[in-house]
């Protein structure tokens, strides 16, 4: 079943922080700490979106990588010094 993403956004944003955070559980399959409402407004739309529509190849998250250098590599560096990679890291990830 197709679901209207503008419909779905335009109902998150009549929605409580607590409401939107338990869609987000609904969508992600994860809890989240956040209680910043336009942030779980975006992020649930986006991966609404994503679902809807397909997200981006992991050759595409390379190239805006690529284009996007210092930032991605400023995060990598903060992920690795904690532990751990970014979730999108396999993607990057040559043999």
């Amino acid at each position: 079943m197709a679901i209207n993403v503008a419909k779905e956004v335009a109902t998150l944003r009549h929605m409580t922080v607590s409401e939107l955070r338990d869609r987000y559980h609904e969508v992600f399959g994860e809890d989240t700490n956040a209680r910043n409402k336009q942030w779980l407004i975006k992020r649930i739309a986006w991966k609404l979106q994503a679902n809807a529509e397909g997200d981006i190849s992991c050759d595409q998250r390379y190239k805006l990588s690529q284009s996007q250098r210092v930032h991605f590599f400023k995060l990598a560096d903060f992920d690795l010094v904690f532990g751990q990679l970014p979730s999108s890291s396999q993607c990057f990830l040559r043999s």
